[in-house]
């Protein structure tokens, strides 16, 4: 959050200072660094029908625009969320970094899995990186079903990887609802495991039911591998699943529940 509001103080406050201060002398140094021919502006400059101090407000918007370009230029190999904080920003300022501050990277370690869902469906940012320490470990899936006879256009997807969610984390609401639990067959000691038949499970269950049910709401303890994995697989563009409306539940350690939900896909 620090480097966005920086940059945007440093693009924004320049045009504000041409307002007080003659910024002519100071674009002419930054074309000269940058190799660009200072002639050309000049003229363009001194034929403006404007006062100093709006020729100096022009040389500031244009000093603005050459450190933007240079700000997308630079941060287009850069990941935009680095460092050990949560990244629990609004949807707005990851928007925010990769269209107008030209982001190229984002990484889903430690961004709440709603807005993993946003940001890999949405496809904000050219590269989505994960965590680096999960392991590929193939093991067979378990898959049990609860409810299935209850009439309802929802079901619930109970996605248990690092750790297994127990039924009284889910809100009281929606215990009843049609739910189908996949379990990724690690002992959930916490470990980051990556297993393909996992993916390949959730695309399956979801390819099938989504011909039944109209919403499906996601509990899961996945790892970002997994969420990047499947989310592309099941919800994504062209290969996204037929439900018309997608609900993730994120859980809350405070309450050792899930209790808020967002809407990620809505008719």
């Amino acid at each position: 959050m620090g480097k966005v509001l920086l940059q945007c103080f440093l693009i924004l406050i320049t045009p504000i200072l041409g307002i007080f201060f003659r910024l002519q002398d100071a674009l002419y140094a930054v074309l000269a660094i940058l190799s660009i021919e200072i002639s050309p502006i000049e003229a363009i400059l001194s034929s403006l029908p404007l006062s100093e101090r709006g020729v100096s407000l022009v040389c500031g918007l244009l000093i603005s625009s050459i450190l933007l370009w240079v700000l997308r230029k630079v941060n287009k190999e850069k990941v935009f969320n680095t460092g050990d904080k949560y990244g629990e920003y609004p949807l707005s300022l990851y928007y925010f970094a990769s269209k107008i501050l030209g982001y190229g990277f984002v990484t889903l370690v430690r961004v709440p899995i709603h807005l993993q869902f946003q940001l890999v469906i949405k496809d904000l940012f050219d590269n989505v990186k994960v965590d680096d320490n999960t392991r590929a470990y193939v093991q067979p899936v378990k898959v049990m079903k609860k409810n299935m006879e209850h009439i309802s256009n929802e079901v619930n997807l109970v996605l248990n990887d690092t750790y297994k969610i127990l039924e009284e984390q889910i809100p009281s609401n929606k215990r009843h609802l049609p739910t189908i639990i996949i379990f990724n067959g690690n002992k959930f000691s916490g470990v980051r495991n990556f297993n393909t038949k996992f993916v390949d499970e959730i695309r399956k269950q979801t390819n099938k039911y989504s011909q039944n049910y109209s919403q499906i709401n996601i509990f899961a303890t996945t790892n970002t591998k997994h969420n990047k994995a499947f989310i592309e697989e099941c919800f994504k563009n062209a290969r996204r699943t037929g439900f018309k409306n997608l609900t993730v539940f994120q859980f809350d350690p405070i309450n050792n529940s899930f209790a808020k939900n967002y809407s990620i896909l809505k008719s």
